[in-house]
């Protein structure tokens, strides 16, 4: 008997590390998923053994596993018959039966929802997981847009009340056997239904534990709360994730786990080499880093915070007229994103004073945008990792991109490498024909030349993290002495709004080199004495216009709208005078009177030197529309030339004075404006 015991309980000692054994053994597998036109394989890890632990408690693989599923539910658009067979495939890869994903073969609406349910048993616990639909999804980008007053995104919540419908039906036709837990995900859209769900499903006791895992995901709710079960993997530059806005003060459930970014991070830069180098393994492309793409859409997020500082006064003017268009379009154009945008603002109209100066120069933003990215040719001239030619304008959301997200999710095995909450950044503007080196005091960090593309109008906009202090070397360049300015705005990945710093300006002769430093604090501090705050000469009054203007990122500083206007100004001014010209002729010759040629002289002088100051100011504030250049370069030539050769009817030798006065008027204006310029 006792050896009968001793034998039983010999056999129980081995087979109970058996079975443990099995659930912690690996299963790879290889999961695809379809976006942009590319078809993606990608290897992933299974356990069983990821939902018999706490789902309070973040893990790696799990969360990798979780960003597989999410993509693999995208829908594959270009075969109607088959858009759920990624899906299909991944959960029979891992085990799970009872697939149900027969929304997949309903046509996108502005107010469906996509998903695929399946069941698996592990032991005496049932599994019950749910993928929902992130990319693809045509005319479901709609309801993105529509986000009410109430406490939870309304069109996120209404689709969210959708899955859980169909979880609830799902549990009653297939009853768990045993315990019921949740595993959840999506990317984006389907990343904020995910987020309401789970918590939703956590509160509800469907079922006895849930794991969620959301990526790329928008904000979802104005009373966040901490549901430990619940991970949000956020890319920083990432924009979809900022909305609804932060200032209206949305948040998201759960624990939100930021990837590390050159902006904001000093050492991310072997995990961003490492995702790079994943990233071409992927797709065969450069993985785009672009910092000016970012701050561009991040002005046009900031004119919507100052033209709807709340979401009532968005979804009562704004909402309606999005939804209206977006209903009209595929939803997955970048390029109708920003047209969109346009057409509706256009019909959007208010009595503020304030607002509607912000919101003619959105306008013209916006109009200014859709000419560089949709209609200029060699942007894709531009380096490998600033503009992919294979994705077009689709770069403009870069940042979004499923491929950057798995890229940086396998670019280290370590979370603490992957994830930090720092989050602020500076944009160091310095205005002057010079040479800009950025250092750690040891290393050469950022260099950027006079000339080079990076130099904006005369200006050098570097984008910096602000978790460290840095110095920064400014060498003039210019033939003759120049002032040059410097300010930093203080941005956060949190928010749209800047705190500009103070503004700092010094004269420099060429050869010259001045330094400051950043400080940890996003502050600009002058290391040299000569150096003159000023702050207070300068309107402080912060608005997207004033940040735009300040750091001209490779957009016109005088909007379209404002270059028309000019223009028609200068035209006025020379049809009046003109029209003045004729009428004193008409009433000399009535009096038989004869001009003085030196009063003529001087007319021709005032109205040369008129035209010139004109042209300078419009040269100073579109710096970057060559064509503006040439126009008002012309005019004021052709304008100088017409009055110095048929002025009025004088005498040879008088002709050649004017001419000469001329001739004077416009080397001065030139001087001027390298003096001015620097250029």
């Amino acid at each position: 008997m006792k050896k009968t015991l001793l034998t039983l309980l010999l056999l129980l000692c081995l087979i109970l590390p058996v079975s443990s054994a099995a659930h912690a053994q690996d299963s790879t597998f290889t999961g695809t998923f379809t976006t942009l036109g590319h078809d993606v394989s990608w290897d992933f890890v299974y356990r069983d053994d990821f939902f018999l632990q706490t789902p309070d408690q973040y893990d790696h693989d799990l969360a990798r596993l979780s960003l597989g599923l999410a993509l693999s539910a995208f829908r594959d658009t270009p075969h109607p018959e088959a858009q759920d067979d990624y899906l299909i495939s991944f959960l029979e890869s891992i085990g799970f039966e009872q697939i149900e994903t027969e929304v997949y073969r309903t046509d996108p609406t502005p107010d469906s929802i996509c998903y695929g349910i399946a069941r698996k048993q592990i032991d005496d616990m049932s599994l019950t997981v749910c993928a929902v639909c992130g990319g693809n999804y045509g005319k479901e980008w709609a309801s993105n847009l529509t986000i009410g007053d109430d406490v939870r995104s309304a069109g996120f919540q209404d689709a969210a009340g959708k899955v859980e419908a169909a979880l609830a039906d799902y549990m009653e036709r297939h009853p768990a056997d045993g315990g019921s837990r949740l595993w959840i995900s999506g990317f984006s859209r389907a990343a904020a239904v995910s987020n309401l769900t789970a918590a939703d499903c956590t509160d509800s006791g469907l079922f006895d534990a849930v794991y969620a895992y959301t990526f790329a995901t928008p904000r979802t709710t104005r009373e966040p709360e901490g549901y430990p079960n619940i991970f949000n993997i956020i890319q920083k530059e990432d924009m979809v994730p900022k909305v609804p806005l932060a200032d209206w003060g949305y948040g998201r459930y759960g624990t939100d786990m930021f990837l590390v970014s050159g902006e904001t991070d000093y050492e991310s830069s072997p995990v961003i080499e490492q995702a790079g180098a994943l990233y071409r393994e992927m797709i065969g492309s450069e993985m785009v880093v672009n910092p000016e793409i970012n701050d561009t859409l991040r002005i046009v997020m900031d004119y919507l915070l100052m033209l709807f500082p709340d979401p009532a006064a968005y979804t009562e003017s704004l909402q309606p007229l999005l939804v209206d268009i977006m209903v009209g379009s595929d939803g997955e154009n970048t390029k109708g994103a920003l047209q969109i945008l346009l057409e509706a603002l256009q019909n959007y109209g208010t009595e503020d004073p304030q607002q509607q100066k912000e919101l003619r120069s959105m306008l013209d933003y916006l109009e200014t945008l859709i000419n560089q990215y949709y209609l200029r040719d060699g942007l894709e001239k531009q380096a490998a990792d600033k503009w992919d030619p294979q994705f077009g304008t689709t770069n403009l959301f870069n940042d979004h991109f499923p491929f950057e997200y798995l890229a940086m999710m396998y670019a280290s095995d370590d979370p603490a490498e992957l994830f930090s909450g720092k989050m602020e950044y500076i944009r160091l503007v310095i205005d002057g024909k010079v040479d800009v080196t950025v250092s750690d005091g040891d290393t050469v960090l950022k260099t950027v030349q006079a000339g080079d593309p990076e130099m904006t109008g005369g200006k050098a906009v570097i984008t910096l993290p602000a978790d460290r202090s840095l110095s920064v070397a400014v060498q003039s360049k210019a033939f003759l002495p120049q002032t040059v300015t410097y300010t930093g705005l203080l941005l956060s990945n949190q928010t749209f709004r800047a705190k500009v710093d103070n503004l700092y300006s010094f004269i420099m002769n060429k050869g010259d080199t001045g330094h400051f430093r950043t400080a940890s604090d996003g502050a600009i501090v002058p290391e040299d004495s000569d150096h003159t705050d000023i702050t207070s000469a300068v309107e402080k009054i912060y608005s997207p216009t004033t940040a735009m203007r300040l750091e001209n990122n490779d957009v016109v500083k005088l909007t379209v709208s404002g270059f028309v206007n000019k223009l028609l100004f200068i035209l006025v001014f020379l049809l009046v005078q003109m029209i003045a010209s004729i009428i004193l002729t008409v009433i000399r010759k009535k009096k038989h009177r004869q001009r003085n040629s030196a009063v003529a002289c001087v007319w021709h002088a005032v109205v040369a030197l008129v035209f010139a100051m004109l042209e300078l100011a419009m040269w100073y504030f579109i710096p970057v529309l060559p064509i503006a250049k040439i126009i008002c370069g012309l005019m004021v030539c052709v304008v100088i030339f017409i009055y110095a050769h048929k002025g009025y009817r004088l005498h040879n030798k008088e002709k050649r004075k004017t001419f000469l006065i001329h001739l004077v008027c416009l080397a001065v204006f030139f001087v001027l404006q390298n003096l001015l310029l620097g250029s």
